[in-house]
């Protein structure tokens, strides 16, 4: 989908890595097939569940780099190295800046080089939470363990993203700078292992040194999408919305065929509750990639903000057609159906058939709880609304819901008692009013 061309040396250097991963480093190593775990065998060859999850979502949209990236990294934990590789040539093919998808082959190469597997152990010693009990220790021999491996292959990218990924755990962001700099000078013509840094540290929840990582190469860089992405996922990380939408809307300038950049938007100007901004976000994403769940997702919701239930709905419908049991999609299926009072009957069929599959889910309940209401079932409400606020106290909308469902049924005082407690959490403006004329009332 994404075809902005690169120079003839960063081609050439992605063509020469890639045939090293294929045809020659490592080919002859086992998890190159698979790994220990033997492979399934017969006409349709079976995947563990979450990797047919992967899969499936990969094959909705075959040029959405994101999905075959989160496919190859779902290749990756089970050590089907072949098949990661695999998808991650077709990320770049899709998406030839995509930064996660070179990270990725660099990380390939550096597994089949390394007889021993020390580096899948670092690997995932690296997702370690640098607060947890004994981490530093952790860390620490990590480090080693990456310097050892520097000192026979003193040019590797991954090993060097990775050294300064621990630094940065260890908080040592001079030693992680030289490595990420050492990095940039293996591989010159590939995509700033800076930028994979930051976004590695985002990653890990260091986002003061990501966002000061974003602001340097973004000085140096203006005219990059991927900086001004980056920069503005980790504005968005800092709570500074407005900031993270400006950087957003400049990475769309500089590649306007680029996906993620609209559905970030997207997310922060529903943060800063501009959902009519928002919407129109959205709706450019989906223009761009019509079966993207997150863009059909988003622009449900900025449209519900603004209460159009019925565009809300029709677009959940049009979603359902690509995405027929998600739990989500049809969530919102029968809430806007009960909010809109019309076709109550699927509202509660759908709702009972969620229950059944996600028991005590408390967004499910309070759709459920809300849609028995507005069927005329106000005691079978209660209970159900009743099991959703113990589960989300805070949360002000259930409670309205329950509020309005106790004074149905006649339990004015626990009703009054819920609608203060909304009202003091905040409500969306229209059940704030109708909450305070119920109070006005009594």
């Amino acid at each position: 989908m994404m075809t902005r061309s690169l120079n003839r040396s960063h081609i050439i250097w992605i063509a020469t890595f890639v045939a090293c991963c294929v045809a020659g480093c490592g080919r002859a190593d086992p998890r190159w097939n698979g790994g220990a775990k033997k492979r399934p065998v017969g006409p349709e060859e079976q995947f563990p569940r979450d990797l047919q999850e992967l899969r499936l979502e990969a094959e909705k949209d075959k040029n959405a780099s994101d999905a075959l990236v989160r496919l190859a990294n779902g290749y990756l934990q089970y050590d089907r190295l072949r098949e990661a590789a695999d998808a991650f040539r077709r990320a770049l093919a899709a998406d030839p800046q995509n930064p996660d998808a070179v990270l990725g082959l660099w990380q390939i190469q550096a597994r089949l080089n390394d007889t021993s597997g020390v580096l899948a152990l670092v690997q995932r010693t690296m997702q370690i939470n640098p607060q947890s009990p004994n981490a530093a220790a952790v860390l620490e021999e990590a480090a080693r363990l990456l310097d050892q491996a520097l000192t026979t292959r003193p040019q590797e990218p991954w090993i060097l993203i990775n050294a300064a990924l621990c630094q940065a755990k260890l908080h040592d962001y001079k030693r992680a700078e030289d490595y990420a700099q050492r990095a940039t000078a293996a591989a010159p013509n590939a995509l700033t292992p800076r930028l994979m840094l930051g976004s590695l540290y985002l990653d890990q929840g260091l986002i003061e040194p990501a966002a000061t990582a974003f602001e340097k190469l973004a000085d140096q860089q203006p005219n990059n999408a991927l900086v001004h992405e980056a920069f503005g996922r980790a504005r968005g990380a800092q709570n500074r919305w407005q900031d993270a939408a400006t950087e957003f809307v400049s990475a769309q300038r500089l590649r306007p065929n680029w996906l993620v950049p609209f559905l970030n938007a997207g997310d922060a100007y529903l943060r800063l509750g501009d959902p009519a901004s928002a919407a129109e976000q959205f709706s450019k994403a989906l223009a761009l990639a019509p079966k993207s769940l997150p863009a059909g997702l988003g622009l449900i919701q900025a449209l519900a903000a603004q209460r159009e239930y019925e565009k809300a709905l029709a677009q959940a419908d049009k979603m359902l057609a690509l995405y027929p049991d998600h739990p989500v999609l049809l969530n919102n299926v029968a809430y806007f159906l009960a909010q809109r009072g019309v076709e109550l009957d699927r509202a509660l069929t759908i709702s009972q058939q969620l229950q059944q599959r996600y028991p005590g889910n408390a967004v499910i309940l309070d759709t459920a709880g809300w849609t028995q209401l507005r069927a005329g079932h106000p005691a079978e409400a209660v209970r159900l609304l009743q099991q959703a606020a113990q589960l989300t106290p805070a949360n002000a909308l259930t409670l309205y819901h329950l509020g309005k469902a106790q004074q149905t049924t006649g339990r004015h005082d626990e009703a009054v008692a819920t609608l203060q407690k909304a009202l003091a959490l905040g409500l969306p403006a229209e059940e704030k009013r109708d909450a305070e004329m119920a109070l006005a009332r009594r």
